[in-house]
């Protein structure tokens, strides 16, 4: 499986779980709403900055956001 999915796949996981809208998510990112959606859809390719950026906004390790 892509990582992209995966790592989409748990950023929508861990968004939900925390009762956060995209636009909530986008904007602890600092990005736009449809930059998320892309992040969720796995069409984003990150950084690892970025990366660490959303897992600190879930609140959760960079691990959990890229285990299967």
């Amino acid at each position: 499986m892509d990582i992209r999915v995966i790592l989409g796949t748990n950023t929508r996981r861990y968004r939900k779980k925390r009762e956060l809208s995209q636009e909530a998510l986008a904007i602890k990112i600092g990005a736009d709403r449809a930059y998320v959606s892309a992040i969720e859809r796995g069409l984003q390719n990150m950084t690892i900055v970025r990366i660490a950026e959303l897992a600190i906004a879930l609140d959760v390790d960079v691990v959990e956001l890229l285990q299967k």
